[in-house]
């Protein structure tokens, strides 16, 4: 990644939105330099996606809800495929330190969390699923990723 990469990630990480024409303005290149280098950085695998994420503290419906879950040894890949197709699940890594999962999850209500927290602890060798709910808004700050991109370049 050089220079030119940087900078049409900082106005992707600004609004995954902003057209190719106007990063090339920004950036001083070709709109066919943005497109080609933006498809590379796709095929690559630095960009995974753009897509919309929704501030559902401006919906006083639902709650959103941190889970740590920790598994047993040797089934983490079938804990992790439960919990992809757990339709209340919108983010999922695996771990390392004391938990071998995080999820974050969105539901109606305390006892709609409460029956997942269940369900998920049911699921065959987690051993357990500690729960946190979000008391404000989640703040999504994707320009922050970029220091981390410099440095590694």
């Amino acid at each position: 990644m050089d220079k030119i990469d940087r900078k049409i990630l900082e106005y992707l990480l600004q609004d995954a939105r902003t057209p190719f024409s106007e990063i090339a303005i920004h950036v001083g290149v070709s709109v066919d330099t943005v497109s080609k280098r933006y498809s590379k950085m796709k095929r690559t695998y630095l960009i995974q996606s753009a897509t919309l994420f929704l501030d559902m503290s401006r919906d006083s419906t639902g709650l959103i809800a941190c889970l740590n879950i920790t598994a047993g040894t040797g089934h983490s890949s079938e804990i992790e495929d439960k919990l992809r197709d757990t339709k209340e699940v919108f983010l999922l890594g695996k771990t390392f330190g004391a938990y071998d999962f995080f999820a974050l999850v969105t539901v109606s209500d305390i006892r709609s969390l409460d029956e997942l927290r269940d369900r998920i602890a049911g699921i065959h060798d987690v051993k357990s699923c500690d729960v946190s709910i979000l008391t404000t808004g989640l703040s999504l700050i994707p320009s922050n990723q970029l220091p981390v991109l410099t440095k590694a370049a």
